[in-house]
């Protein structure tokens, strides 16, 4: 009998742990399939998604819908060979993806695709308690791209992850376990899912990936995303970020934890899928929520955060430059510093808009002053824009600021006065 093993996460359970180690494995009996990747969630939602271009991986990498219908093509025939060529009774995929809320009708493809080649389904997932998934996964989110803080968006939405599993393979076939390492095979969820699998590996033979950032490093990112350029939507854009991220990883060492009072109301606003899933695998969730002095309880807390952070950055800055640079990346750490003093951008990109010209101007005023406060930056460049007649960006920049001081009496005049144009 062939099996069919679909390892689905959730996130943030250690599975770039299981993906990595599963990979170089040698099993008895389990074959994990070389998709190109150890972590196959692209390669299917590419495949299974009803419209792969709006997968953030086929966004990043910049792919038209072109690119994506050759590569559904390249993808099927692969793993239709490696299904074929496989000897081992059981097989087995792994992509987190797959468990990221999307109705049933995915699902419902990723084992039609499957029925002719296999005789049995066997699903897995780790569960994770909802403060702490929600703590990794705005992680996840700000080092994909994300700039805003908003729990409801994070919040596990655990019924809708999980019962389309149920009703497309039933409930029986579906194994969700509680992620507590105190119910793991030698309290390890590597070594526990092989021991369910009927499979053995030694703890010497387990790939460690750890990819959280610290408080420190995750505040960083976050403004970076918020007020920087963005993450970049071309073929090279995850490597560059990659190895962005794992420069700042070095800063810091403070564990990133939400408070108390911004958690409660989305656990009281969810607490009936929360009660679904505790009934579902047996399990009562029992978390402490955090209450310590820099637990964050706003976008506040992470920009100011950030920004106590700055010298870290020169540091890491200067560690990569070295003592003895070549003078073309002096040239543009000096580039870097004529844009912050003037606004201006490098000669053979020249600013020409009106709008651009004025922001550049009212900069350059507010520079020049000593011990600026953040809502008069934004005061100025606002009505720098409000004077180019770009009414929209003024508001939108207005409202930012706001979010940074809401009670800037500056900030909110301006914006009363924009309201009404």
């Amino acid at each position: 009998m062939k099996r069919l093993v679909i390892h689905i996460g959730m996130h943030k359970t250690g599975s770039s742990s299981i993906q990595e180690t599963f990979c170089s494995a040698k099993f008895k009996d389990l074959e994990y399939l070389n998709l190109g990747s150890p972590n196959h969630s692209g390669f299917f939602a590419t495949l299974f998604w009803e419209n792969p271009e709006n997968y953030h991986g086929n966004i990043k990498a910049g792919r038209s819908l072109e690119d994506i219908r050759a590569l559904r093509t390249e993808y099927k025939d692969l793993l239709l060979s490696q299904i074929r060529s496989s000897t081992k009774n059981n097989v087995m995929i792994s992509a987190e993806d797959l468990s990221h809320p999307g109705g049933i009708d995915r699902v419902r493809r990723l084992k039609e695709f499957f029925e002719p080649y296999f005789d049995d389904f066997k699903v897995y997932a780790y569960v994770r308690t909802p403060a702490s998934y929600m703590e990794s996964a705005f992680q996840q989110m700000v080092k994909g791209g994300i700039g805003f803080l908003d729990l409801n968006r994070v919040y596990p939405q655990y019924r809708s992850r999980f019962e389309v599993y149920d009703q497309v393979f039933g409930e029986e076939n579906v194994t969700l376990i509680p992620f507590d390492k105190k119910l793991f095979h030698e309290g390890d969820v590597v070594l526990d899912i092989a021991y369910r699998l009927g499979e053995n590996i030694s703890k010497e033979e387990v790939v460690r990936v750890n990819e959280s950032l610290s408080l420190e490093a995750t505040s960083l990112m976050y403004v970076y995303r918020k007020y920087g350029p963005g993450y970049g939507s071309y073929k090279g854009a995850t490597r560059d970020n990659n190895r962005l991220i794992s420069a700042l990883r070095a800063i810091g060492g403070s564990k990133l934890k939400f408070h108390k009072e911004l958690v409660e109301p989305i656990l009281a606003k969810n607490l009936g899928d929360k009660l679904w899933i505790e009934n579902r695998i047996n399990y009562s969730f029992q978390e402490e929520l955090s209450e310590i002095d820099f637990a964050i309880r706003s976008e506040k807390d992470i920009i100011e955060i950030a920004r106590s952070q700055s010298g870290n950055v020169s540091k890491v800055l200067q560690d990569m430059v070295g003592n003895n640079p070549q003078a073309e990346i002096v040239a543009k750490l000096i580039d870097a510093v004529r844009y912050y003093i003037s606004g201006a951008a490098s000669p053979n990109q020249s600013v020409t808009s009106e709008s651009e010209s004025y922001v550049s101007s009212a900069l350059n005023n507010v520079l020049d002053k000593d011990n600026v406060a953040p809502p008069v930056v934004f005061r100025e460049l606002a009505i720098a824009l409000e004077k180019s007649g770009d009414f929209n960006k003024a508001k939108k920049l207005v409202e930012v600021g706001l979010k940074v001081n809401p009670n800037a009496p500056g900030l909110r005049k301006v914006y009363e006065r924009l309201i009404g144009k």
